[in-house]
């Protein structure tokens, strides 16, 4: 295999040939970058877990100026390898962290609400969960949990805007959810923190109504 400088200059004026070709770093091991046949050129961190026979594994930090130069590369390479050195396998824990950002999405957060908390204590859980699918999770489905902001709130309550009980049944839920997901360490804030719930109906009727309607659901919880 190719063995040299790897700097941003070298690896600017790295050309693509057939299939993949690789230049390894001369100073650090396992450093190197790959060119693929199409020009694409990226940095890697190749390494052993186990010791000699073992087999190898290879992590790609990123592709070349964007962002990553050489040096910045280079730097997240020995980072790797401290971690390798301590046995810890730096693709595991890759994995681990994209599990859990998997995990802390919204849709699933509504999933891990409904059979934690919902199914166990609420007998017409799934008419609420049908309430989060259905008016919540379009809004912050793929958001992280933590991402979810009082904008993300307004625009759920807007879509219900025709419906004021249910908003205010969604407004109960939703402070009732993340309160607990805080409580599982996953949040510091909760985003329905000084929230007003959504106005009752504008009519005689309705209102003590949709008042008690929202009251109930909050003293469920």
């Amino acid at each position: 295999m190719p063995v040299g400088n790897v700097t941003t200059i070298e690896v600017d004026h790295l050309a693509p040939q057939r299939g993949n070709t690789f230049l390894w770093d001369k100073v650090l091991p396992g450093f190197g970058v790959r060119v693929t046949q199409g020009g694409t050129k990226s940095y890697i961190y190749q390494y052993l877990l186990g010791g000699r026979g073992s087999i190898s594994w290879r992590f790609t930090i990123g592709r070349h100026r964007a962002p990553w130069t050489a040096q910045s590369a280079r730097n997240k390479a020995l980072d790797l390898a401290k971690q390798v050195a301590k046995g810890k396998d730096p693709l595991e824990r890759r994995r681990e962290r994209r599990r859990k950002q998997v995990e802390l999405r919204s849709d699933r957060y509504v999933e891990h609400f409904t059979e934690e908390y919902l199914k166990r204590r609420w007998k017409d859980w799934s008419r609420i969960r049908s309430m989060l699918v259905h008016h919540a999770v379009p809004t912050i489905g793929t958001k992280r949990i933590s991402d979810v902001r009082r904008s993300d709130l307004t625009a759920i309550y807007r879509r219900l805007e025709n419906r004021p009980s249910v908003a205010r049944a969604m407004h109960a839920t939703l402070r009732k959810m993340f309160k607990w997901v805080m409580s599982r360490d996953d949040l510091q804030h909760s985003p329905t923190q000084g929230v007003d719930a959504p106005p009752a109906a504008e009519t005689p009727e309705s209102i003590p109504l949709n008042r008690r309607t929202a009251l109930r659901i909050e003293n469920k919880f």
